[in-house]
């Protein structure tokens, strides 16, 4: 049989087993030590006497109906406690794990916090993993010892340290469900790999073009580098090719200029002629 308990000092509250009655505690979160009471020996709590109903009031006489208005919007659904996750909530953070919720997996939402969790984290913590929630389950207290503390093996398989508090979270997790802090460098994420942008390469083409036999492919690989450059840079990181564009550009540029001196010297060569 276990009972809750509370730290005299920073008054958190954990559940202890009756056979730890008598036994010297040390707190997880201020580390301070504390006296467990005999649990045995202790008297039952009373038990609150219910509320006395208050005396009925007297009838009142019933207001006129009033004329229908225009019908209130309805609030918004709440998520159900069970359900498969949809593009309303993937992408979430279990606050168990510390991994994102990907589209389909099943999960569990707290009713009273409105966290994610997956459905297979919840079942393990035995509820919500959110600090301070009604729902999240009261942690077992360690009991002190006078030994000294064993060295650290280092975390579990499968697990790592937190470089923020220390704590072992799975290899997995972009956010540790102790801190809420985020992994360095998970924060803000960027795909694995950037598409080309298709006006990049279209204006390189362009620009090899205008050296070697076009004229006309330089103003077009011109054109082509300026939007290229435009698209990358107002699209995040998703498109890459900005190297590719500027080269399209100068090449291009370049043709550019070599056909126009051509059609000058010819000009020259005609006035100059008998």
């Amino acid at each position: 049989m276990s009972v809750t308990i509370e730290c005299p000092f920073c008054h958190k509250r954990y559940t202890v087993d009756e056979s730890a009655s008598g036994k010297t505690a040390q707190c997880k979160i201020c580390g301070a030590k504390m006296q467990i009471p005999d649990l045995a020996g202790a008297a039952p709590s009373p038990q609150p006497e219910p509320p006395q109903e208050p005396a009925e009031p007297e009838p009142q006489p019933e207001p006129p109906p009033e004329p229908a208005g225009p019908p209130e919007p309805e609030e918004p659904a709440e998520l159900p406690r069970q359900m498969r996750a949809n593009r309303a909530v993937a992408g979430r953070i279990c606050p168990v794990c510390g991994a994102a919720v990907e589209l389909g997996q099943p999960v569990r939402n707290c009713e009273l916090c409105g966290q994610t969790h997956h459905d297979e984290c919840w079942t393990k913590n035995n509820g919500c993993g959110t600090r301070d929630c009604e729902n999240a389950p009261l942690p077992e207290l360690r009991l002190a010892t006078e030994s000294e503390e064993e060295p650290s093996q280092g975390p579990p398989p499968g697990m790592k340290a937190c470089p923020h508090c220390g704590e072992y979270i799975p290899q997995a997790a972009i956010k540790c469900r102790h801190c809420q802090e985020f992994m360095p460098g998970e924060r803000s994420r960027a795909p694995a790999q950037a598409a080309t942008s298709g006006m990049a390469i279209g204006a390189l083409v362009c620009g090899i073009l205008s050296l070697l036999c076009c004229a006309v492919a330089g103003p077009a690989a011109i054109v082509l580098g300026v939007m290229a450059r435009k698209e990358i840079a107002s699209s995040g990181g998703r498109i890459g090719g900005s190297g590719m564009a500027l080269a399209g550009i100068i090449m291009g540029s370049i043709g550019t200029a070599l056909a126009a001196l051509w059609i000058v010297v010819q000009i020259i060569i005609v006035a100059a002629g008998p």
